[in-house]
């Protein structure tokens, strides 16, 4: 006969396993996202891009955790009478709280595995880099401006592999004054933004793309 307590353990060493195989399917996306929301940047953020081929194999490690501890909690687990008189495992209250955990688990990790995909789509769905303003009428007697009031430039975007990349790229850009809209999109990997010339410059949008750890560079 199995011993409950220690298919207890198997349980929730399975269930923890899960978790760190979500958090690893998900680093490479979400892992710029949360640095930026905390103020850390740098080029080195881009290095987490590595594990975007490996990510699959993650999301199927995932999935085997889950079901084994599922298997283990729900279908293996001992009858109260087979556990220990006043253990966990005899408690009806303890094996409530252990499947509305897993239940709970199970949410949070799809919701890692899906966060990815979520913040992508909004950001590629976010068309903030229309054409520019039309100028407002110019009252007779006054020469208009020179000076365009808004540009466009479409920077080619290095690292970014994924749709959790494109809000990071987004955000980082947003965050810079006199940046108006900003497009981006995985094929081609690139950043169109339209902003303010007197207010930002081209090589600060370029900083803030590398920072962010996804160098860009205009295209020609």
């Amino acid at each position: 006969m199995k011993n409950p307590e220690m298919s207890q353990k198997t349980s929730r060493r399975a269930v923890g396993a899960a978790v760190a195989a979500a958090v690893a399917a998900s680093i490479c996306c979400l892992g710029p996202v949360v640095l930026l929301a905390l103020g850390i940047s740098g080029a080195w953020i881009g290095n987490l891009t590595a594990l975007e081929p490996v990510r699959p194999l993650f999301i199927l490690l995932t999935g085997a955790f889950l079901g084994y501890a599922y298997a283990r909690i729900f279908r293996e687990r001992p009858e109260p009478e087979a556990c220990a008189p006043g253990s966990a495992c005899a408690s009806p209250r303890y094996r409530r709280f252990e499947g509305i955990g897993f239940v709970a688990v199970v949410l949070v990790v799809a919701s890692l595995l899906m966060a990815p995909e979520i913040l992508g789509r909004r950001a590629s769905n976010h068309d903030g880099a229309g054409a520019p303003r039309a100028s407002a009428p110019v009252a007779a007697g006054f020469a208009p401006s020179a000076e365009p009031t808004t540009a466009r430039v479409v920077l080619s975007v290095e690292n970014m592999t994924c749709q959790g990349c494109l809000h990071t790229v987004r955000t980082a850009l947003e965050a810079l004054p006199g940046v108006e809209g900003v497009e981006v999109r995985l094929s081609p990997p690139q950043a169109v933004v339209t902003y303010d010339p007197s207010r930002v410059s081209v090589s600060q949008l370029v900083e803030a793309t590398t920072e962010a750890g996804y160098p860009s560079r205009p295209t020609s």
